[in-house]
């Protein structure tokens, strides 16, 4: 469970669970994360406050990150002016479906021949932040 005071509370279940609140300003947000176990309903919780400033946000579009081809059958080549660190291949319902750590990279290959025709997002991280961008396999 997620509390982002003022903003309400959410909910999310699963090792990558995650919620998403929409802010209308900057500012500084307490956030609340408590954390329940389905085995032994074990309890815990962690507060944080997050800063969030959009003029000092560093603009994602000049990351300079590619993917091609887009729709593709068996391979997807994603390109970075920047050094990739690590990148996620995503299904349209969140689900992690490939992860390269420690790519170090400007360029990569990577065989998507074996994925179901759908949706996909890849989440490429480099030291300026992370870049989502969605793709087709067909």
């Amino acid at each position: 469970q997620w509390q982002l005071k003022g903003a309400g509370n959410k909910y999310s279940s699963g090792v990558n669970a995650s919620v998403v609140y929409e802010l209308s300003s900057d500012g500084t947000f307490e956030v609340n994360l408590i954390a329940i176990t389905d085995d032994h309903s074990c309890k815990c919780g962690s507060t944080k406050n997050i800063v969030l400033d959009r003029l000092s946000a560093v603009d994602l579009s000049a990351m300079g990150i590619s993917l091609y081809p887009n729709p593709s059958k068996t391979n997807i080549q994603i390109k970075s002016q920047q050094q990739m660190l690590n990148v996620k291949l995503l299904d349209v319902n969140g689900k992690v479906v490939l992860e390269r750590y420690g790519v170090n990279a400007h360029d990569l290959d990577l065989n998507i021949s074996e994925f179901s025709s759908g949706i996909y997002m890849a989440r490429i991280q480099t030291d300026r932040g992370v870049e989502t961008l969605q793709w087709v396999k067909n």
